[in-house]
């Protein structure tokens, strides 16, 4: 259910972000911290995509590679969320 909600809330990360701090003993805390590496990577995104834009006129950017470790990363990350046990 959470998958279904990040893939279709505009927001992304947040539910998850939620989640995961809600399943632990500081769920507010956790909040706000995960909250804070969220906005921290979307104001540093539109950076970055200048630099990659700028950097693909020069290098191209075709290997498969990095799409495959991003899978697995998330992947992993749903795996474990989904057989850990919550923080009591």
């Amino acid at each position: 259910m959470i998958g279904l909600l990040h893939g279709l809330e505009s927001g992304q990360g947040w539910p998850l972000a939620l989640l995961c701090s809600a399943r632990t003993g500081r769920p507010r805390f956790l909040a706000f911290v995960s909250s804070g590496i969220i906005f921290f990577f979307h104001f540093t995104y539109p950076i970055a995509m200048v630099i990659y834009f700028i950097a693909s006129s020069f290098v191209s950017f075709t290997n498969p590679i990095p799409r495959y470790i991003a899978f697995a990363v998330f992947a992993a990350f749903a795996v474990r969320m989904i057989l850990k046990k919550p923080d009591k």
